[in-house]
């Protein structure tokens, strides 16, 4: 519940005062939330084995956070990035020996809050900046 009211006032937040990197983060951030509550396994299976369609989700979330650091004149988007990448790379923990589920679901699940903290400061910082460093190329 908190973590939705979190996503969503960075969102309209983002939509409201951002620029193009921001608005894109944030909705790539949006949709990918969505689409791992949709492709998450049965409760029994959560987490006891790698979750593919999960990780595969969160991988494309990588990718686009990456290209948009790529193209934008800014660099939190790379941390956001790199933020994705230790997600994604958290989903392959059932493979570690007595790994327990709880721990895998906090190592994924942990990682989305500093990226909608980022992002709103990046908001925040993308609103002080002069009109004439706008981040369009």
């Amino acid at each position: 519940m908190v973590y939705g009211v979190l996503m969503w006032i960075v969102t309209v937040y983002a939509f409201r005062r951002g620029g193009w990197t921001e608005r894109a983060a944030a909705a790539a951030m949006v949709v990918d939330s969505y689409v791992s509550v949709l492709v998450v396994s049965s409760p029994e299976r959560m987490f006891r084995q790698v979750e593919v369609n999960m990780a595969l989700t969160d991988f494309g979330l990588f990718v686009l956070l990456w290209c948009i650091g790529l193209w934008s004149n800014r660099f939190w988007p790379l941390w956001l990035a790199a933020i994705q990448g230790v997600t994604v790379l958290a989903h392959a923990a059932p493979l570690i020996p007595n790994m327990l589920p709880y721990t895998t679901h906090r190592a994924v699940a942990l990682w989305s809050w500093p990226q909608w903290f980022i992002l709103a400061f990046a908001i925040h910082r993308h609103q002080r900046r002069p009109s004439i460093a706008s981040d369009h190329r």
